[in-house]
């Protein structure tokens, strides 16, 4: 059974492989009220056989553990085809972006380095939960940030989170790898119906329609949700009269080109 039919809390399952971090962790979860800390595991066999039996909303993922590490996990997970998965944080010591992309790519949500501040972990923690991305101001910040050292699967990550779009939808991840191959290649939005979706569609072993459905479904949760006027202010585009909200070419390639535009002025 799920976490929240019985608890308003946010379930938590961690798989950490020092044994110092790992009690920290827990203390931490333990000691916040909308927190429930439901297991905590020294490797991923642990892991993948606790989630037999639980439905997190969040897992904390580390990296390098034995027998089976954080990639083998979320491999594991993918095949499984968990519905609805819980919302995934890796925790990593290294940022290499070859692992990075491949978590983003098999479904992580978010990418937290070690060290790492507490609270900010909480933070992390809450709006994977909750999808509480807050308003389109903090879209401008992290696309800022992406300069030359820095990670672009979590940067577009926190601005899709920034315009509202809900992480624990299916067309959260389907939208971030569109919005990724777009910032490398702008000139797929000019084929977006034969090229983009069907790559994102390969990606996840879907189909070009069902990619099409669920990224036009979070981009009207989010505008749902009260986020439409936002996502104009934040982004610029001109809304429907009717609609009130961008397309999905529309919001691709506009987030898309804010990123490349931060990127290409940071020094």
């Amino acid at each position: 059974m799920h976490a929240k039919e019985t608890d308003e809390r946010i379930g938590v399952i961690m798989a950490e492989d020092d044994e110092g971090l790992r009690r920290l962790l827990g203390d931490y979860l333990e000691g916040e009220s909308d927190m429930h800390l439901m297991g905590a595991h020294g490797d991923g066999i642990e892991l993948i056989e606790a989630l037999g039996s639980q439905s997190p909303d969040v897992l904390l993922l580390d990296v390098v553990m034995p027998r089976l590490d954080g990639i083998g996990v979320l491999e594991r997970l993918r095949e499984r085809g968990e519905t609805p998965p819980p919302s995934i944080l890796v925790l990593s010591a290294f940022g290499q972006e070859k692992i990075t992309r491949r978590a983003g790519q098999l479904g992580a949500d978010y990418f937290l380095l070690k060290p790492f501040d507490l609270e900010v972990l909480g933070r992390r923690i809450r709006e994977a939960a909750r999808g509480d991305a807050g308003s389109c101001s903090g879209m401008g910040r992290s696309a800022a940030s992406l300069g030359e050292g820095a990670n672009p699967y979590q940067v577009v990550t926190e601005v899709i989170r920034s315009v509202g779009i809900p992480p624990n939808i299916r067309g959260y991840r389907y939208l971030r790898s569109a919005v990724l191959r777009a910032v490398e290649d702008l000139g797929v939005m000019e084929a977006v119906t034969k090229e983009l979706y069907p790559a994102v569609a390969e990606e996840f072993r879907t189909t070009p329609t069902r990619v099409e459905r669920a990224i036009r479904h979070a981009i009207e949760s989010a505008c749902n949700r009260g986020h439409a006027r936002a996502m104009s202010e934040g982004l610029g585009f001109a809304p429907d009269a009717t609609k009130g909200k961008p397309t999905n070419s529309e919001f691709i390639a506009l987030v898309a080109d804010r990123i490349r535009m931060a990127r290409h002025r940071s020094p």
